[in-house]
Parts: structure tokens; C-alpha cells; sequence
């Protein structure tokens, strides 16, 4: 099977349904040839195939395939895309597994493009050890600045990112980054794409201020090359504290053209994610509309870039407290990841966990619950018990069961969740200290008021530390550290004790 950019033979009902048939006969049967497709190509040729929207030169060939197939899967067409998914990336990994022929650069594409397929259906163990391969490959015969060591390395710490495997990752993308750089100058795609990639597992360690500017001088760049003319973002690097202003010009001017720019977009987006968890809340959900907008236009309702903007806008709108609209948001993006995904891809569960969020915020526990089980235990088969996705996951359901008033079962889940994320992402990224204050709430509903006050103020320290004392999230715990000495306070009174609460 022959795969150009446009994913023709994918489109086609007779190409599909004899690939379906030749799946059957064997996962090694289908041959793959994608010769300089890139992985945004890749991507758009995967998630688009879909058996029902197959197309045939004579109608009557079309309509007696599809009865076919539904006549003999139970369950049709979908399941036969998804079986016609897993038969590409199959046939992909067969053609290079046990091949041990010194590295060239067509052994290269086949390695790129069986990782890359393993990549986006969620098997990302294997395509780490695929991408490794094309790593140490390419190293061996070709010199450290040749652009497929470079793509080689920026691709694997791709994929250790979506592990959770942020310090490995940012030594990569930072190594990547410096060779684009050297080599090809930087305002060349290339070394966008790399400064962008470095910017994202930044942003994954809490390191705010260094993301913003990448993804800043990434924006610049774009704007320079498009030559769209709103004003210049360059001086939001030196100086961060104007961002708020830049970004809110920035939307007010784009125009059009920039709209349907899949590049810009995907800036704007990032720098959005960035916002919210800097607390500017306001600014991120302007972008986040901005985005979905321009990405429904440009990639249509399902892609799976769209369906990260509608979740991404949901977010921002749960933070803000428009539950009824996130869980609307969050149900669109969902039922939209099974159908192109899968259920058992890992943004699909991302996306459950996200609607169980939702049900949780409008007091629906036992629903919230269920469906936080499920997400807990799939994530853990496909990512692994200690990926960052997955600890999320369990303590959304430690804070439901609490909700619900199992308080002890509740603190065993906090407790578990706080270790690992300690050794996982560090004692001061904001998700650890997120457990350190939920641990804080489960013990001060127990009446352990010592011990939250402690969790409290280390949790206080950290946040003032790395978010600054105006970010929302230090300003809650603030409040909360407050809340709970004047309730000490009041209760040694009642003991005849004082209790101060100088020092918030």
C-alpha cells in the first residue's frame, strides 16, 4: 500500500477493503511504502480514514462492500476502521522489527513511519524504541548536525514526553533545539518546531516563565514569515510582565489570513494552555475560542487537534465555574475521540476523566465515580500507574470518593498520589503541590487540623515560590491556610487556648 500525503488509497472502498482482507490473513501481510510524509501528514492520513466515507467509481461497488462488512462485523464499519488501524500500524512495525541491516536513510522512513503510526494509536513504549532506533542509527553514520539526527532526537523526546518522562524529554528537545539552530538558522520551521516542542515539556515541569518565551519568540517568527503586520511579540520576552497586554493585542488584530494558519494556531494555543496556568484566565479563554474556531474552519469538527482545542477550551471554562457548558464541551470531545481513536486511546480516557470531572463539579458522585474507575484502571494498562495522566486520574477519584464522605479511603488515595507525583515531577511542580493541598483538605475534614496546617503552609512557601503571590492558585491556598487558623483559633477559645494567626 502506497501512502502519499493525501491518504488516497485510504479513501478508497476496494483499497480498504482488500487491505481488511489481507489483515485478516496475517498482521505482517500489508506492506507500507510513505516516503516523505511528514508526521502531520501521517496524522491526517491515520485519523481520517474512516470506513464509512470510503468512495468507489461505481456507487453500486460502494453500497455492496458496506453491506458486507456490516453483515459480517458486529460491529460494522467502525469496527472495521479500527481494525484497518491496527492493520497499518501492524504492518508498519513487521517491515523493520527484525531487520538488523546497517542504518540508511530508506530503513529510516519505514523506522519513522512505523513509530510515528505506533505514536499516535497510543503504543508509545513501542514507538520509543523505534524512534531509539532511528537515534542511534543515524548517529552512527551521519554527522551530529545532518537534519535526520536532528529529527531523529527531537522525535524521540516526542514520545518520552507523552510517557511522562519530562526530565529525559527536555534534555533531548534542549539538544535538538541547539543542533536546528546550528545548522538551519533560527527562524527555519525546523528550529521553530523544535523551540516550540522544548516550550510544551517546560511547561509540563511548571518552568512558566521560560515556556513563555519560546513559545513567544515562536509566535514573533511566524508573524515575521507570514508577514501578517500586528505588532511585534518580541518584547514580551525580555520583559514578561507586559504578556497580558501582547496577547490581548495580539487577538484583537489578527486577521483572517492568520486564522487559517495551522502554525499560528497551534502558537496561540500554547500560549493559551500557558495563561491558564499562569491564572489569567480572562486572556486564555479568549485565545482557546480563538482557536477552536480557526481549527474547526481549517481541520474540520473531529479532527483530533480540534477535539485538544474543544478540551482545552473546557477547561478554562470549569475553572472559571461554567460547568454546564465544560461538561457539554467535554461530552463533545469525548464521544468524537471514540470515534476517531478509539476507546481505549489514551485522550480518549482523557477525555472520560474529563467528563467525570464534570459530573463531580455538579455533585453526581456515584456517576463521577464509575467513571473515574474505569478511566483509573485503563490508563494504568496504557500508560502505567505512575505516568502524570494517570495519577490525575486517581486523585480526581480521591477527591470524589471525598465528596462523598469516605474520607479515610479518600486520604489513602491523596497520600499514594502525593508520593508519586514527589518523585515523579518533584516537590514543587504545581500538580504535587495540587496533592500536598488535597491531602491538607481530606485531614482537615477529619478534624486533623495540625497536620493540614502543616500541608498548608508548605504547600503556601511553594506556591508564593513558583507562581508568584497574585496567581489564583496562591491566593486560594492563602485563603484556605486562613480559614483553617481561625478555626483552630476558635476552637482553643473554646479549650481556654489562644491561637495566632500572624504569618499567613
Amino acid at each position: 500500500m502506497v501512502l502519499d500525503g493525501e491518504g488516497t488509497a485510504l479513501t478508497r472502498i476496494w483499497c480498504l477493503y482488500e487491505a481488511w482482507q489481507t489483515y485478516k490473513a496475517g498482521p505482517g501481510k500489508i506492506q507500507l511504502l510513505s516516503y516523505g510524509l511528514d508526521y502531520d501528514e501521517l496524522k491526517k492520513v491515520f485519523i481520517d480514514l474512516d470506513v464509512s466515507r470510503a468512495q468507489a467509481s461505481v456507487e453500486e461497488d460502494r453500497i455492496r462492500i458496506l453491506g458486507s462488512i456490516r453483515d459480517s462485523l458486529a460491529g460494522g464499519l467502525h469496527q472495521m476502521t479500527h481494525e484497518l488501524k491496527d492493520a497499518l500500524v501492524a504492518g508498519a512495525v513487521s517491515q523493520v522489527y527484525d531487520i538488523e541491516d546497517a542504518w540508511t536513510s530508506n530503513l529510516g522512513h519505514n523506522i519513522y513511519t512505523a513509530a510515528t503510526l505506533c505514536h499516535l494509536y497510543g503504543r508509545l513504549e513501542q514507538a520509543e524504541q523505534l524512534f531509539r532506533r532511528n537515534v542511534t542509527g543515524s548517529q552512527a553514520v551521519l554527522a551530529p548536525d545532518d537534519p535526520w539526527v536532528m529529527l531523529a532526537i527531537d522525535n524521540l523526546a516526542g514520545v518520552l514526553k507523552a510517557q511522562g518522562k519530562y526530565g529525559q524529554a527536555e534534555q533531548l528537545h534542549r539538544q535538538a533545539l541547539e543542533n536546528f539552530e546550528r545548522g538551519l538558522g533560527p527562524h527555519h520551521p525546523g528550529t521553530l518546531a523544535a523551540a516550540n516542542n522544548l516550550a510544551l515539556v517546560l511547561h509540563n515541569q511548571g518552568q512558566y516563565d521560560e515556556a513563555e518565551i519560546l513559545h513567544r519568540r515562536v509566535l514573533e517568527s511566524y508573524e515575521r514569515r507570514l508577514n501578517v503586520g500586528f505588532p511585534s511579540t518580541c518584547a514580551a520576552t525580555a520583559a514578561t510582565a507586559t504578556a497580558a497586554a501582547t496577547a490581548a493585542n495580539s487577538v484583537a488584530t489578527v486577521d483572517a489570513t492568520v486564522n487559517d494558519s495551522q502554525e499560528i494556531l497551534r502558537t496561540l494555543n500554547n500560549l493559551a494552555l500557558l495563561l491558564q496556568d499562569q491564572g489569567k484566565y480572562g486572556e486564555a479563554e479568549q485565545l482557546h475560542r480563538r482557536v477552536l474556531a480557526g481549527l474547526e474552519r481549517l481541520l474540520g469538527s473531529e479532527h483530533p487537534d480540534t477535539l485538544s482545542s474543544v478540551t482545552n477550551l473546557a477547561s478554562i471554562l470549569k475553572a472559571v465555574g461554567q460547568y454546564d457548558e465544560a461538561e457539554q464541551l467535554h461530552r463533545r470531545a469525548l464521544l468524537g475521540r471514540e470515534r476517531v481513536l478509539g476507546s481505549n486511546h489514551p485522550d480518549t480516557l482523557r477525555s472520560a476523566n474529563n467528563v467525570a470531572n464534570a459530573l463531580k463539579e455538579q455533585s453526581k458522585f456515584k456517576d463521577a465515580e464509575a467513571l473515574h474507575v474505569r478511566v483509573v484502571s485503563s490508563l494504568e494498562k496504557v500508560l502505567g500507574p505512575d505516568h502524570p495522566d494517570t495519577l490525575s486520574a486517581v486523585s480526581n477519584l480521591a477527591v470524589t470518593i471525598q465528596n462523598d464522605g469516605r474520607h479515610r479511603e479518600a486520604e489513602g488515595l491523596h497520600r499514594e498520589v502525593l508520593a508519586s507525583r514527589e518523585q515523579v515531577l518533584g516537590p514543587d511542580h504545581p500538580d504535587t503541590l495540587d496533592s500536598v493541598e488535597n491531602l491538607a483538605g481530606v485531614l482537615w475534614l477529619q478534624g486533623r487540623l495540625g497536620e493540614a496546617e502543616g500541608l498548608l503552609r508548605r504547600g503556601l512557601e511553594s506556591r508564593q515560590r513558583v507562581l508568584g503571590s497574585e496567581h489564583p492558585d496562591t491566593v486560594t491556598c492563602a485563603s484556605h491556610l486562613s480559614a483553617l487558623l481561625l478555626e483552630q483559633a476558635q476552637a482553643g477559645q473554646q479549650n481556654g487556648q489562644t491561637h495566632s494567626l500572624l504569618g499567613v
